[in-house]
């Protein structure tokens, strides 16, 4: 597991201060459950006055230990708030992974507010899911993504598609998997989710299945199936490597088939057990709006409600960083940046970038944005935005704007990944372990305006869009590029630190 947190993200994920290790939530107080997790070993009789002292020996905790913190836990927790309570184990207990996990969750929220888990037993963080998502349609999504932690390793014993293929019809019969039923009532006009219950099938009445699970016995012994059915998931509690590792992550690599003559994506193995969350649990989404391009939906979503090309063709109020090399592609890049309505302003200063891309071949005068100007032609976009609780989001799209899993490799990689591990960038882990480093934002130099500055706005002249003045051409672009991102970026910058902080 630990493949799917760099060095580079945790160093970024641990850089947290201020952790208070009890602290009550909606769910309940905190419970102290005695858990030992180090224990010292005796210094040899013999050891010599001047030597270094003995290292101690530390014991991690156990996933039974776990889930016996968490079902004495959930026995004091309100039965009205039992559905809505999750559990993280942090096997090491130590504060610095508890820190990173509370990091990690804000990352994901859709709330306006920072709430952080509360600890209990040294080893446990409670999580409750209504402080992450607020509204009744977020919530409802939560609790079914968070059914998605399922086949964590650390509680269930996993048999995948190829070793239930081995199995006979009379074994098929026998094997009851437990799966969700759904009730449904009408509302108006709509039909809406009106519960669910979990139920057993034979595994010979179910058909393309990838992976089955069941409880390992140490956590059946511990009392697994009793905090299954206290909280009513199957996921009461989960480990904190494999929760980060999906929940910072988008790749799925689904495998894709053709039905009916059109591409349709099919669960595997490694999506159904490894596959990123990010997206889903950001409630970062694919437009359903025709002529509404997949970045148009996420700027929508956070409150700008028309094409933001045309918004700021209008109003003229984003800046522009035009580089002849980006430090993050080795290409040239160009940057737009502007101000959000979206996030609280005692939080932070909402803000906005959106990089474009080039591939490695795209290297004609059009393709290079500082020698064309007016009109780019961008491969890629990268948008970085101060969200509500004013922690940053990120999303990747494709040259059409669509969303993408992770960026195009003749785009840019995750340099943060040492050899020989594949390079794949994606979000919210590479761009975390990136930008981490740098308070959240990287730096970077308008190699245009310094140009500009010098050349004055003739150099804008024969690049003009036939269909405008001159005049109104050379007025947007040295508009644009004019402003100095550094000072935006300062500003970002203490802000994040700040509700890092918080």
């Amino acid at each position: 597991m630990s493949r799917f947190l760099p060095p580079c993200l945790a160093a970024a994920l641990l850089a947290v201060a201020g952790w208070e290790g009890e602290r009550g939530g909606a769910s309940g107080p905190a419970v102290e459950v005695a858990v030992p997790v180090v224990v010292p070993t005796a210094p040899p009789a013999t050891q010599p006055p001047e030597s270094a002292p003995m290292p101690r020996e530390q014991r991690l905790a156990t996933p039974g230990e776990a889930v016996a913190v968490a079902l004495e836990d959930a026995r004091r927790i309100p039965p009205a708030d039992l559905p809505f309570t999750r559990y993280v184990f942090v096997q090491s207990g130590q504060s610095e992974d508890f820190q990173a996990l509370s990091h990690a969750v804000q990352l994901i929220s859709r709330s306006a507010v920072t709430s952080r888990p509360a600890v209990v037993g040294g080893i446990v963080a409670r999580i409750d899911l209504r402080w992450y998502a607020p509204t009744a349609d977020d919530l409802q999504e939560w609790l079914d993504l968070w059914e998605d932690f399922q086949f964590d390793s650390s509680f269930s014993k996993l048999r995948t598609r190829d070793e239930l293929a081995l199995l006979g019809e009379a074994a098929r019969q026998t094997i009851v998997v437990p799966t969700w039923k759904r009730s449904w009532a009408k509302r108006g006009d709509k039909w809406v989710r009106a519960g669910r219950e979990l139920v057993g099938k034979p595994l010979a009445d179910l058909k393309d299945v990838v992976v089955i699970r069941s409880n390992t016995p140490t956590a059946e012994a511990a009392g697994l199936s009793k905090l299954q059915a206290a909280v009513g998931s199957l996921v009461p509690v989960v480990e904190v490597r494999y929760f980060l590792g999906r929940a910072l992550s988008t790749i799925k690599d689904r495998d894709k088939v053709k039905v009916d003559g059109k591409d349709v994506e099919r669960e595997n193995v490694f999506s159904t057990v490894w596959g990123g969350r990010y997206y889903e649990f950001k409630g970062i989404r694919k437009s359903q709006v025709k002529g509404r391009t997949d970045l148009d939906q996420l700027l929508f979503d956070r409150g700008i409600l028309e094409k933001f090309e045309i918004l700021f063709e209008r109003l003229r109020s984003d800046g522009r960083v035009i580089q002849f090399i980006s430090r993050v592609t080795g290409k040239p890049r160009d940057v737009i940046y502007f101000a959000l309505p979206s996030a609280h302003l005692d939080e932070a200063s909402p803000v906005c970038f959106i990089t474009r891309d080039v591939r490695d071949r795209d290297v004609d005068h059009g393709d290079r944005v500082f020698k064309s100007a007016v009109k780019t032609r961008p491969r890629a976009y990268e948008v970085l935005l101060t969200d509500r609780n004013g922690h940053i989001a990120y999303a990747l799209y494709g040259e059409e704007q669509q969303l993408v899993d992770e960026a195009a490799s003749e785009v840019v990689g995750d340099g943060t990944v040492p050899p020989p591990n594949t390079p794949r960038l994606q979000a919210a882990r590479s761009c975390v372990s990136c930008h981490g480093p740098h308070d959240g934002w990287q730096p970077m130099d308008g190699d245009l305006r310094d140009v500009v500055r010098g050349a004055g706005p003739d150099i804008f002249g024969d690049l003009a869009d036939k269909n405008k003045p001159i005049f109104d051409t050379v007025d947007r672009l040295a508009g644009q590029v004019r402003g100095d991102a550094s000072k935006a970026l300062r500003r970002a910058r203490e802000d994040n630190a700040a509700v890092v902080l918080k």
